[in-house]
């Protein structure tokens, strides 16, 4: 099987140390929730959850034909102009439609500060929008190292000013992180403006219809939707519930979380080139061969980092990072980590696009999403605050068994090619210890 590894190193390399940002402002992260503490945390987290929900949609309908129209140079200018305004067309209505209600989605939700939330939501949906954009071309271009550099300004600036007002003022609520959130990402825009302006290129003339526009990114947005639910919207549902405070609590087991979830969508963009390549080919021998190897190593690095976090690392890391208030993140993260487990399938949704199973997909996120709405009803209505995980496990869970079954029925997927991994890495560190 041929990755072409040696070939994209300097990839590989920019691409680990843009999640390494990723990883390492996890740990601020964790800081600046120590220091807002759960409500005002929790404000943050309604602010940066829905603001990226807005995004995720605009870049799923809008963005994706930056890159997906690059090898049709007539197509370009005009992707361009049609990305452009169909994206700020998607952030205006949202963040307008937001700020019309935000007293009544207050009311619903019991959250008192909500129109003030709106109004930053507005203001960030803006500052950042560059943001997204310019990284659609640094994709398409294969500019990773700008990528990196973006990020650098983006995590940088919120790194610097969150610890000055953390060890200098000693002070950090809701309005003081929220500006430093919206300078960063305005600062980020600039710089990803600075480093993608020569790539803005627009015109009405081409090959590219609307139709042809439309019909690429709304199976993109519903995919995008359906993938955002647990990432952005289970606060809502949860809310329903439980205090702001159960919010900042779950929330923060979350931001842990994501620290080992960026680690695993690491590889994404390493796989799913050769799925393109192989099943362009028809090669579906190298395809299982990737499918395999991929998963495998997943697991086993899944394995490594779950093990230790249920035997006390977790409890070390959130009593180290923050107050005693969050005790009960403990053992929601704890339960939340589980659904690493199904990440080895999960990120097996891409050899699925490669090959057009969109419908399946579909019809799995529909399902999965399901499984985490009664979750969250059934622990909203016991109220067993530490089972608020549950909605997320189920859904990474009922996702993953969804596509093991679809790849044992294409290429003869089988549950014991997740240990395959195991012996090779054994021979690996042997072969390490034995060289003189």
């Amino acid at each position: 099987m041929e990755l072409q590894v040696s070939k994209n190193i300097p990839r590989i390399i920019w691409t680990v140390s843009d999640k390494s940002l990723f990883i390492l402002y996890g740990f601020v992260n964790l800081l600046q929730i120590r220091y807002l503490g759960e409500v005002e945390f929790a404000k943050f987290t309604f602010l940066i959850s829905t603001n990226a929900f807005i995004m995720t949609i605009g870049d799923s309908f809008a963005l994706e034909s930056i890159v997906q129209y690059k090898s049709k140079p007539n197509s370009i200018p005009k992707a361009n102009l049609y990305s452009f305004v169909s994206f700020y067309a998607i952030i205006m209505i949202s963040s307008i439609l937001l700020g019309l209600f935000s007293a009544q989605f207050g009311k619903i939700f019991s959250i008192d500060s909500f129109s003030t939330i709106a109004i930053y939501i507005f203001g960030l949906s803006f500052l950042i929008s560059y943001r997204y954009i310019g990284q659609k071309y640094m994709v398409r271009e294969f500019k990773f190292n700008y990528v990196f550099y973006s990020d650098l300004v983006f995590f940088g600036l919120l790194t610097i000013l969150s610890l000055y007002y953390i060890y200098f003022k000693h002070t950090l609520d809701f309005q003081i992180i929220a500006n430093i959130y919206l300078f960063s990402a305005f600062v980020s825009s600039v710089s990803c403006f600075i480093l993608t302006w020569k790539y803005l290129k627009f015109s009405r003339k081409g090959e590219l219809t609307k139709k042809e526009f439309f019909k690429f990114g709304a199976p993109m947005t519903l995919n995008g939707f359906l993938s955002s639910i647990p990432r952005y919207l289970d606060i809502y549902l949860i809310k329903l519930f439980f205090p702001m405070e159960t919010i900042g609590i779950y929330s923060s087991a979350k931001t842990l979380f994501r620290i080992f979830d960026e680690g695993s969508n690491a590889v994404y963009g390493f796989i799913y080139p050769s799925y393109v390549k192989y099943i362009g080919l028809k090669d579906y021998e190298n395809v299982r061969k990737i499918i395999v190897k991929s998963s495998s190593f997943i697991f086993l690095i899944a394995v490594i980092v779950i093990i230790p976090m249920e035997l006390g690392l977790s409890k070390w890391l959130i009593n180290l990072f923050l107050s005693e208030k969050y005790v009960n993140a403990i053992p929601q993260f704890n339960l939340l980590v589980l659904a690493g487990l199904a990440f080895p399938m999960v990120v097996q949704s891409f050899v699925l696009i490669a090959a057009g199973n969109l419908k399946y997909i579909f019809k799995t996120l529909i399902i999965s999403n399901i499984a985490l709405v009664i979750s969250l009803l059934c622990v909203g209505f016991t109220h067993i605050e530490l089972l608020v995980p549950l909605g997320m496990v189920s859904f990474y869970f009922t996702t993953g068994l969804s596509y093991y079954l679809k790849l044992k029925q294409d290429y003869n997927y089988k549950f014991s090619d997740l240990f395959t991994s195991i012996p090779d890495s054994i021979n690996f560190v042997k072969s390490i210890v034995r060289k003189p």
